[in-house]
């Protein structure tokens, strides 16, 4: 019996440490096949009568850091009606971190008639300066 027991928590351990030590894709690289369909979906998405789904698809095309959708992200930070969307949209054009949706979010921090926008934009823009400061301090040493 506790022979069989040593051998099955030696498995057990051999299989902890292989899955542990082996490194992981994140299965999310920009050099899948599938990012352009993938970014393509999202991109539609953004122009859905759905507005959970137009949320949704702002958010992961900021993740992706996607170039294509900077300008439906601004469109979505200037006509949308929903506060929430409107905070998701500028968010996702600061971790793009494209010079014009950049400039965007600053203006709407600058003129937007809602606080809570105005609020956060002017928290991302403030965040995204102050990464960009840190990112050239390291960069000069």
């Amino acid at each position: 019996m506790k022979k069989q027991s040593l051998i099955l928590l030696t498995v057990v351990f051999a299989f902890v440490l292989s899955t542990v030590s082996l490194p992981q894709s994140s299965g999310f690289s920009k050099s899948n096949s599938n990012l352009r369909v993938i970014e393509d979906n999202y991109l539609k998405g953004l122009k859905s009568d759905n507005q959970g789904l137009r949320i949704s698809c702002a958010y992961f095309l900021g993740e992706m850091k996607s170039n294509r959708a900077v300008i439906p992200l601004m469109q979505m930070l200037s006509n949308e009606q929903h506060e929430g969307a409107k905070i998701i949209a500028a968010w996702s054009l600061i971790k793009i971190g494209d010079p014009r949706g950049v400039y965007r979010v600053r203006r709407e921090a600058d003129l937007s008639t809602c606080c809570s926008v105005q609020c956060m934009c002017d928290f991302f823009y403030k965040q995204h300066l102050s990464s960009q400061n840190a990112t050239n301090e390291v960069s000069k040493n």
